[in-house]
């Protein structure tokens, strides 16, 4: 992920012709576009939408603070953004032009921050299965997702890692038990 942000600079070193504050401005548009699409998916979701919503978002501090600067984070509001309202927009009316951003923008997500990728799909998709079903087509598809998740999250191999996260596990309270032996 760090050579992403690194890519990146550097596409942008040849339209600022090495200028630094070139590389804030665009970073800060960015985060905007981000912000602005987490409004409009909270627009097109909620049903009680008040204009003081936006203004706490874009006011508050740590998305200032994170958005504004020329590292990684001003792509994940970006990114963030950009899943939210392709997934709302793709949910909704089953508008296939925002399956390729909702695509896109988990993998990238994903490769910046693989955690709150997985953390934003988990939501997506119970928030696809609480709006969509009902009754007991509403008990299976919660079932069968947990059990789903459940299962690819225990026994798929880890990320560059011969080992699941079952064997994780194991591996560290070993070495948790094993420090109380040195003592």
């Amino acid at each position: 992920s760090a050579h992403m942000i690194v890519r990146f600079h550097t596409i942008m070193y040849f339209l600022s012709n090495g200028n630094v504050y070139v590389h804030g401005v665009f970073a800060a548009a960015i985060s905007s576009l981000g912000i602005l699409a987490l409004i409009r998916s909270w627009k097109t979701v909620s049903e009680n939408y008040n204009s003081w919503i936006p203004i706490m978002l874009i006011l508050f501090p740590g998305i200032l603070f994170w958005g504004s600067g020329i590292h990684k984070e001003f792509l994940w509001i970006f990114l963030t953004g950009l899943f939210s309202l392709s997934a709302v927009k793709f949910t909704d009316k089953s508008n296939w032009k925002w399956l390729i951003p909702l695509i896109g923008s988990f993998y990238f997500l994903f490769i910046l921050r693989d955690f709150s990728a997985l953390i934003l799909l988990n939501i997506f998709v119970c928030w696809h299965i609480f709006k969509n079903y009902t009754g007991k087509r509403l008990l299976i598809g919660t079932a069968a997702y947990w059990v789903l998740s459940i299962g690819v999250s225990m026994f798929l191999p880890l990320q560059g890692q011969d080992t699941n996260l079952n064997d994780l596990i194991i591996y560290k309270q070993d070495a948790f038990e094993s420090l109380n032996i040195g003592n």
